[in-house]
């Protein structure tokens, strides 16, 4: 007996760790994919699902308006391969879902470097984060682009500690950094630590900075379009800390383990740190506020915020596992479902950020047999069929429209009306994200041609039924021509 429990307790002390980062795996798998198709897309998710859509139908990125989309190719390609066995909400995301899991793993690898328990916290932490689990879930390309953007620090520290190997991992490093700024520029900040390291650790291979030196001098001009004039720091700065207030003790925690990281490992820490503090601080300067813009910093926080735990159990012993434990629990979707800290119970619906608008034509039954027209066509495309006309707007509200291409919507290839509309009843859509990109004469005209509707409103859109047909008048006409 005294036998079988030294034996029973040899395997469990030995096998401890793979079994719980199989089960931490199997959990974070769970929250990840659990109704992952109910929530309807939000209208940039609902532009991929299109643009992959296209992909699997024709092979080709190109939209039927002619225009092709080159934002994050490989991203859709992949999500086009899925739509190859079954186009739905669940398929449009589940790539996400894959690279959720990975970034998981990478927590563990780069976790390990510092100590087998901090591997396995961070990864335990990172399975049930809520931005963690929500970007996961999302049929976009940001879980991608954290994935690419830590893969990419990682390999580029690899390469510096091993002489044998160095060579591929630099390698893997260059072709990482290059999928990840296909899957979204801010990986240009990537640039110059790929050009310092090779030059200081890499002097023979120095030609392998031309390629980063190229997509410098390629992408600048691109960046500097996307940098932000109207909005201050200050208002950013407020707009993302309401969604960090409830774990606004992780950046105590994330200061603590870097402090810690560095003395344990300098140049791996500074190698993680500085690149991902440096886009973050770029994320102020966007044109526009978005959560997505800053999610990818959750990697690093959640790393970090490990790290401490990981401290204590080394000094004071395993019994700090329960405390870790508690960390995790206590201000979970268990107890608090809406506080976004951590995740155990699974959710059936999407992060409630307001910079990621949902146009809900999924859960509505809508009248077909007449011509329809709408202001943002995607979300009505994948859900119903193509519009029959569109009212060009602003997806900025800064531009006179950036809908339209060649003449047509650039997502349908739907008509653009401008002054006048089909002879014939029709059915108008407007939901409440395009309304307010609207420009004033915009948002005349629209008040002109949906004059004497039956109007129907919904959560997130109001349904105009004409049974008459709209004539412009001349003064509107004029205004129209001349503008």
């Amino acid at each position: 007996m005294g036998i079988s429990f030294r034996l029973a307790l040899s395997f469990c002390q030995k096998y401890a760790s793979p079994i719980c980062i199989v089960l931490i795996f199997l959990f974070a798998a769970f929250l990840r994919l659990h109704a992952l198709g109910n929530p309807a897309l939000w209208i940039d998710e609902s532009i991929s699902s299109i643009v992959a859509q296209k992909i699997a139908h024709t092979g080709q990125p190109v939209l039927d308006s002619g225009f092709i989309y080159t934002r994050a190719v490989i991203y859709h390609y992949l999500v086009g391969f899925m739509f190859l066995f079954d186009e739905s909400d669940f398929t449009a995301r589940f790539i996400s879902v894959l690279f959720g899991l990975a970034s998981l793993i990478l927590l563990y690898i780069i976790g390990r470097e510092y100590s087998e328990i901090a591997g396995v916290l961070a990864m335990a932490l990172g399975a049930v984060f809520y931005i963690e689990v929500f970007f996961s879930r999302q049929a976009r390309f940001y879980e991608m682009f954290e994935f690419l953007f830590f893969l990419t620090l990682f390999l580029l520290y690899k390469s510096t500690t091993s002489s044998r190997v160095s060579l591929r991992y630099l390698l893997a490093a260059i072709t990482s950094f290059l999928i990840a700024l296909d899957t979204h520029v801010s990986a240009l900040v990537l640039a110059p630590f790929l050009i310092g390291y090779i030059i200081y650790y890499h002097r023979r291979q120095w030609y392998l900075a031309l390629i980063p030196l190229f997509c410098i001098c390629w992408y600048v001009p691109y960046v500097l379009r996307l940098i932000g004039t109207t909005n201050s720091i200050s208002h950013y700065t407020s707009s993302y800390a309401s969604y960090f207030v409830d774990v606004r003790y992780l950046l105590v925690l994330f200061l603590v383990g870097i402090v810690w990281g560095y003395f344990k490992n300098k140049c791996l820490t500074f190698t993680l740190v500085l690149p991902a503090l440096i886009l973050l601080a770029g994320v102020f300067f966007a044109s526009l506020f978005a959560l997505r813009y800053a999610s990818f910093f959750s990697f690093v926080l959640v790393l970090f915020s490990s790290l401490v735990f990981s401290f204590l159990i080394g000094k004071y012993g395993k019994s700090m596992i329960i405390p870790f434990i508690v960390f995790l629990i206590i201000p979970s979707n268990l107890f608090f479902p809406y506080s976004y800290v951590t995740i155990f119970s699974p959710v059936d619906y999407q992060l409630h950020d307001r910079s990621s608008p949902v146009i809900d034509y999924k859960n509505v039954d809508l009248n077909s047999e007449i011509p329809v027209g709408v202001l943002f066509s995607p979300s009505y495309m994948w859900y119903h069929h193509k519009p029959d006309f569109v009212l060009a707007f602003s997806l900025t509200g800064r531009q006179k429209d950036s809908i339209v291409y060649n003449g047509q919507d650039i997502y349908s290839g739907a008509a653009v009306i401008n002054t006048s509309l089909p002879s014939q009843p029709y059915t108008f859509y407007a939901d409440y994200f395009s309304l307010s990109k609207l420009t004033p004469s915009q948002g005349h005209f629209l008040q002109q041609i949906t004059t004497g509707c039956d109007e129907t409103t919904y959560p997130d859109f109001i349904a105009y039924t004409c049974s008459h047909t709209y004539q412009p008048n001349s003064e509107h006409l004029n205004n129209t021509t001349r503008k």
